[in-house]
């Protein structure tokens, strides 16, 4: 099995100093692992080191830096007509649309991302519901990755990572947000609150 990465999750996982957990929970080494070109761009590894340094914290780009010596750049994209009908629909990112249309070259594969919205837009689109279809079963979003990795490596080791970086993203600060006194019971419920939302969408296409 391969994972096709948004750039999204990536910094939100290295900004938790967990992306070799993902690695362990998904069940995979980083060479089964394939980002999209403009992650080497986005993160700094070609040009503005500082600038991008400044953004994300010079910690946090050090380790996705490592972490794109490791994988692969994803080489392939799908048909013409797909990415067309992707950067028509409202709310897909163009990386998103990217990741969506390569899908269709691969059998064995998971998604992995960080892009609640392009997800929403992807299953509720009428003209992007076909690849929304085949996309089903084969996504996994943050939320479930943060589950796997609680249970896998215990709440106590996740809270310690996630909640000194909570706010790179929107549900680990809700479901952190009580910090240190943040309580298993209580971040499982709001995790899963997450992913039962994108369960309900027109089309799931979670595993």
């Amino acid at each position: 099995m391969i994972i096709l990465s948004d750039n999204d999750i990536i910094y939100k996982l290295a900004a938790c100093d967990l992306l070799d957990e993902a690695l362990v929970v998904l069940g995979v080494t980083p060479t089964d692992v394939y980002v999209l070109p403009t992650a080497k761009y986005k993160f700094g590894i070609t040009k503005s080191p500082a600038r991008t340094e400044a953004q994300y914290g010079s910690t946090v780009v050090t380790r996705i830096r490592n972490f794109l010596t490791q994988v692969h750049e994803l080489d392939v994209v799908g048909s013409t007509e797909e990415l067309r009908l992707l950067a028509e629909a409202d709310g897909i990112d163009a990386g998103e649309a990217v990741l969506f249309s390569a899908t269709v070259l691969f059998d064995h594969y998971l998604l992995a991302t960080g892009d609640k919205n392009s997800l929403r837009a992807v299953a509720s689109t009428p003209v992007s519901q076909p690849i929304a279809h085949r996309l089903s079963g084969h996504v996994i979003c943050l939320e479930q990755i943060a589950m796997h990795i609680i249970e896998h490596f215990g709440f106590m080791y996740a809270k310690n990572k996630i909640v000194p970086a909570r706010s790179c993203d929107t549900a680990l600060r809700v479901a952190f947000g009580s910090g240190d006194a943040a309580t298993e019971l209580n971040v499982l419920a709001a995790l899963d609150g997450y992913i039962n939302e994108l369960r309900s969408l027109a089309v799931d296409v979670l595993i």
